[in-house]
């Protein structure tokens, strides 16, 4: 059934429309949990009760913001889908940007404005920095263990077991028989925007609570070795996302500076009582340098490539068909040359 650009966009739209609903909802649970945990800090008179009810406190909205983050990816991956793609580069490329967008949202932008509406000592035991301490270790320990149970993987070989058992696979054709057999696909957009939003949190919220940059390593290690294991044991992988995907999620990567340098000039100023003119012209000066690197981002690395690394420009690499058709070639390292099968024919 042929698909229409218009129905395509309309889809997008509604795809737009649910996010900016389930993003106010996420909002509207900040608020009152922030509000809540406010009014308990204003009230609960100092010693272990506090200590012990704001630590609750804190760890149960990092369980929230870490549900809000799943049940945000089940929907783009749904929704994505509704959307009729062209093809299934476009419709990884569509998951990955929502995704990373929405987790962004709800884990950095949102929580940072309900703060700011309701501002609180962020070194209190009700205060920001507990949270974010509290939300790295659920994020990263949760990820890790979900990577290595995969209730996900396991569900859907239990389905695909049932498939099996009911299906007469005499009478299938190829591809049917091919859909029951294979393992379900690698979902990169998942993978990249567990990094990307873990570098995001680190990023911004690093100057009020330092020690959990000591915890990214360890969590980057765990799960990279996790995604290859899974990738090649657990997943199937059907789709060639390709260079230009690759780029991409480099490029939102490096958005994670202009985060470490808004997050200098923003709790500066809510841990340091007395303002300092020095540290705040130096915030300022950090912003718009990274916002011009990243304005001339490719200018940038080829300067630095040229000059500081003094590398000399890649050539082009080109198929064995692309280089029989060029009608003069000076390049002696090509398949006729190199390849040793067909040097066995060569006359001595």
């Amino acid at each position: 059934m042929k698909v229409s650009d218009g129905d395509r966009e309309k889809s997008k739209l509604f795809t737009t429309a649910v996010l900016i609903m389930l993003l106010m909802i996420a909002f509207t649970s900040h608020f009152f949990m922030h509000k809540w945990r406010v009014d308990l800090g204003s009230s609960v008179n100092t010693g272990k009760i506090n200590t012990y009810l704001g630590t609750f406190l804190t760890f149960s909205q990092s369980i929230m913001i870490g549900l809000l983050n799943m049940i945000l990816s089940a929907f783009i991956q749904f929704l994505s889908r509704l959307e009729k793609h062209k093809t299934e580069s476009d419709l990884q490329y569509s998951m990955a940007e929502k995704t990373i967008i929405s987790q962004t949202l709800n884990t950095v932008v949102i929580y940072s404005i309900v703060y700011l509406i309701y501002p609180l000592n962020p070194l209190s035991a009700y205060g920001i920095a507990n949270t974010i301490g509290n939300l790295v270790m659920v994020i990263g320990i949760g990820n890790i263990v979900s990577s290595l149970i995969l209730p996900s993987h396991w569900f859907w070989e239990f389905v695909r077991y049932l498939c099996l058992l009911g299906s007469d696979t005499t009478d299938m054709f190829q591809i049917e028989y091919n859909r029951l057999l294979e393992l379900p696909a690698f979902t990169y957009n998942n993978a990249y925007s567990f990094y990307i939003i873990y570098t995001f949190v680190i990023s911004f919220y690093g100057y009020i609570a330092p020690w959990t940059t000591s915890i990214l390593l360890p969590v980057f290690f765990l799960q990279y070795w996790l995604d290859k294991f899974n990738l090649f044991k657990r997943y199937s992988y059907n789709i060639d996302i390709g260079y230009s995907y690759s780029q991409l999620m480099i490029s939102i990567f490096e958005l994670s500076m202009l985060a470490f340098a808004v997050s200098h000039f923003l709790w500066d100023q809510q841990i340091h009582f007395t303002e300092n003119l020095v540290h705040k012209l130096a915030n300022i000066a950090s912003i718009a340098v990274v916002v011009l690197y990243l304005l001339n981002r490719k200018r940038v690395i080829k300067i630095v490539e040229k000059r500081l690394l003094n590398r000399k420009k890649v050539i082009n690499i080109s198929s064995y068909r692309e280089k029989l058709m060029e009608p003069h070639n000076t390049n002696p390292k090509m398949f006729a040359t190199e390849n040793p099968a067909h040097n066995c024919f060569k006359s001595p």
